[in-house]
């Protein structure tokens, strides 16, 4: 049986397999259960860090010569398994023999790190792949994926865990076999759509384990929905986190599309209309998190994977089907750059496409802003709830752009990085700029909107207090007769003349009249000046 780089070895039996792995994991847990994955002995399977290996294979090492003879194994997984209160038996340790001569292709009767790093890996593997004795759940059989083997001339897709396609390969197929030699590059994609958290779990990590990918990058990838876009550089591999932003169609709530159009004297029929049309225009961006590695310094493998959304929709598979058809497409065409380069160049079309998805975005929010302000202008600023709501939602998609610029910046100045791909990504990294500006361009026109709905209301208010005034200032000289004519002084001829109520209103009147010609005037004047 090929390993998983490719190397030759002997093959090791299905019963001896078995047990093999369950000398590294401890009998009474060495299935799945239900309940997802079970700690082994040597913690877990997928692990595979140079750093713990090393400390691993010191345990058995009691000489230190950098290599280890078959009594020192035996010892050494003897002292394991005593640790965990498990015994071995006659069957493991005729495993550990055929595991052992496994390992020692040239028959010297000890195994060196290399050996030992690459045997622990096949067996750590091979406790992870579901065991066909009995019947499996979606959870053991873990996701499908979707698998794309390409080089300049050639593109051949399979899948894995998927038995109705008719490019399918069973799981032990794909992680055990070793590639054509005339792949170039290799993607593969998990396939989350259908797929259960647990079967997820599975999936990744057995592609951690074959391609030593770091428990700190898996743990991250399998909570994506909870981190920011980022960038971390390990020794077997990159791993990023970057953002796919979709925009969808959100219903407004029914509160919020009654109180825009509540003034009682617009006619009904055109109140329903406008209600029917705002439950249908109101727009929210999501951002499905999606994970990278790209081994280093061989570039010849891929993986991605979306487990989740950040800002609160659900994740949206169909999106994420799209964005990757269009770099499908693209790697379907013999003399595109993706099919000549490696898969560098396949992480910057990725990183392109999230970038190149800001600007529809963008117009359609521009678009959805400038209707809002119109309605808004229409129904005079009665409710700001719709422009707030957008507003906020482009304020976290900033925030979670900022980060994004970060990582292309650091993958930028990698040394690992090609130079001709920094062209390219230098390119990415103006356009995120770009996509940047024009998002705080759209928040500004928000609080726009919000400083003229103020301004609004101050006038209003002003309108008020001036027909207030207005009003008080054209009684104000009925006031003023009637203190005077309403004082006890017995010396007042007005009173006691017959025409004396007559007079009161005459010249009440006169000043009133008055008082209008002057405040209509000036009103003018303030007219004209404006």
């Amino acid at each position: 049986m090929p390993n998983v780089n490719g190397r030759k070895r002997r093959s090791l039996s299905p019963q001896a397999s078995l047990s093999t792995s369950n000398i590294f994991l401890d009998d009474s847990r060495s299935t799945l259960s239900p309940d997802g994955m079970n700690e082994p002995i040597f913690e877990a399977p997928f692990d595979l860090t140079q750093e713990r290996l090393q400390h691993v294979f010191s345990t058995f090492d009691t000489d230190s010569d950098g290599r280890i003879d078959y009594d020192s194994l035996k010892r050494g997984l003897k002292e394991w398994q005593e640790q965990a209160g498990v015994k071995i038996s006659q069957l493991e340790e005729n495993a550990v023999a055929a595991f052992v001569a496994a390992l020692d292709p040239d028959l010297s009767n000890d195994i060196s790190y290399e050996e030992f790093a690459e045997g622990f890996r096949v067996v750590m593997l091979r406790a992870l792949l579901p065991q066909r004795a009995q019947p499996l759940s979606d959870a053991d059989e873990g996701a499908p994926l979707a698998v794309l083997d390409y080089d300049a001339t050639r593109l051949i897709r399979s899948d894995v865990g998927r038995p109705y396609l008719p490019t399918t390969k069973t799981t032990e197929e794909f992680f055990f076999e070793h590639r054509d030699d005339w792949v170039k590059t290799r993607w593969i994609d998990v396939v989350t759509s259908g797929s259960s958290k647990k079967a997820i779990e599975l999936t990744m990590k057995r592609l951690a384990t074959k391609y030593l990918l770091h428990p700190l990058a898996l743990e991250d990838a399998l909570e994506a929905n909870f981190h920011r876009p980022k960038v971390d550089v390990f020794p077997s591999h990159f791993f990023l986190i970057i953002p796919l932003f979709t925009l969808h169609d959100v219903p407004c709530s029914d509160s919020q599309v009654e109180s825009h159009s509540k003034r009682w004297w617009y006619h009904r029929r055109s109140r329903l209309g406008r209600a029917k049309k705002e439950r249908q225009g109101c727009k929210h961006v999501n951002a499905e998190m999606i994970s990278i590695f790209v081994n280093v310094p061989r570039n010849n493998t891929i993986i991605t994977c979306a487990v989740g959304s950040m800002l609160g929709a659900s994740s949206n598979s169909g999106a994420q089907k799209k964005y990757w058809q269009r770099v499908e497409r693209e790697l379907e065409k013999p003399y595109s750059k993706l099919r000549q380069y490696d898969a560098q160049y396949l992480t910057y079309s990725l990183l392109d496409q999230s970038v190149d998805l800001l600007e529809p975005i963008a117009k359609a929010m521009r678009k959805e802003i400038d209707n809002e302000r119109e309605r808004l202008r229409r129904t005079d600023y009665q409710t700001l709830h719709r422009i707030y709501g957008i507003r906020k939602n482009l304020e976290k998609v900033c925030r979670i752009i900022k980060p994004f610029l970060r990582v292309l910046t650091h993958v930028i100045e990698d040394n690992l990085i090609c130079p001709g791909v920094t062209f390219y990504l230098r390119d990415v990294l103006d356009n995120l700029e770009g996509a940047e500006d024009d998002l705080r361009q759209l928040i500004e026109q928000c609080e726009a909107i919000d400083s003229d709905a103020d301004k609004f209301q101050d006038k209003q208010m002003n309108r008020t207090l001036y027909v207030l005034t207005v009003v008080s200032a054209i009684f104000l000289p009925a006031q003023f007769l009637t203190g005077v004519w309403g004082m006890n002084f017995i010396d007042m001829p007005e009173l006691n003349t017959s025409w004396g109520y007559e007079m009161f209103w005459v010249i009440t009147g006169i000043l009133m009249i008055s008082l209008l010609v002057l405040f209509w005037v000036f009103g003018r004047i303030r007219i004209l000046e404006d």
